[in-house]
């Protein structure tokens, strides 16, 4: 686990910290440097760290220390001011996570979705779908009333991946929730949007009772690839017995992503099959994940 960048600066300046210029680094390398307490942190690909502590004798024992996580930075921040409260240390958690679930392009009110293609049972497919999206992606339906971060992090693991696009205002966005064999995660990038799921099929039983995954994404053709909206199903179970299935809503169409070259028009049986899943992996991420995250 790491801390990005941007994970970075918004705790710094949560916590009031002053961004300084950038350093010039070991063999020249300029680093984001913010100032506290005369103790001088900047952030170094997946981790921060004390690069200067020389008025601070109590930083100096910290300065190998590589930083990967925000609870991390805050704590050891609190701890050299001699500032450190357990509640203040929540408290500043939970304002830096609100602040970069703000900023981040999470929400998908931008998203454009292929209704009205006449093709019986594709409506319960495409109403079955937003609802699996707004599970895997909690902090991107305004209806859902969320707990604040530090009262699950002990139970659930979350994982931010932010990189910002060279020469653009764009961000690639990649946020994953974990529990135990259930993971829900959506990404954001400048190709479009990209919603998963996977977990096994019977949490007691674990890897011998088989998993599913489904992914339901939307691409804008930005990778050359055709603009669609597609989802995807993998099935196994300890039996042997498979199903692995594409079908994309904007077409109509339905395929098996091992024979990619048998392309035809989606039956209502593939539909059938394709809720029946989705169903079972929303009912599992909502009691797996969602029932900690959502009060």
């Amino acid at each position: 686990m790491g801390i990005t960048f941007k994970e970075f600066f918004v705790a710094m300046e949560t916590y009031g910290s002053e961004k300084i210029h950038q350093l010039n680094g070991v063999n020249g390398v300029s680093l984001p440097a913010f100032l506290a307490n005369d103790v001088i942190f900047v952030h170094c690909g997946d981790y921060c760290k004390i690069l200067d502590a020389k008025n601070n004798p109590r930083a100096e024992k910290l300065l190998n220390e590589k930083i990967r996580s925000i609870d991390s930075l805050l704590n050891n921040l609190l701890t050299l001011e001699k500032k450190y409260d357990v509640n203040l240390l929540y408290s500043l958690i939970n304002q830096t996570y609100n602040k970069i679930f703000e900023e981040l392009k999470i929400k998908n009110s931008n998203i454009k979705h292929y209704f009205g293609c006449d093709i019986t049972g594709l409506n319960s497919l495409q109403e079955t779908l937003l609802v699996f999206d707004d599970m895997v992606n909690p902090y991107g339906n305004d209806s859902f009333k969320l707990e604040y971060p530090i009262e699950y992090f002990d139970l659930i693991n979350m994982s931010l991946d932010i990189k910002e696009e060279k020469n653009s205002d764009y961000s690639n966005v990649r946020i994953s929730l974990v529990k135990d064999n259930t993971k829900i995660g959506f990404v954001n990038n400048k190709n479009g949007w990209y919603y998963y799921m996977s977990a096994f099929n019977d949490s007691c039983v674990g890897k011998d009772s088989g998993y599913t995954a489904i992914s339901h994404y939307f691409n804008n053709g930005n990778d050359g690839l055709p603009v669609d909206e597609v989802v995807n199903l993998m099935y196994f179970t300890k039996d042997n017995v498979s199903e692995n299935l594409s079908i994309s809503i904007k077409n109509g169409l339905a395929w098996n992503p091992d024979n990619i070259g048998n392309i035809n028009p989606v039956t209502h049986s593939q539909i059938e099959c394709m809720v029946t899943h989705l169903k079972r992996c929303i009912f599992k991420a909502k009691q797996e994940i969602l029932d900690y995250i959502i009060i």
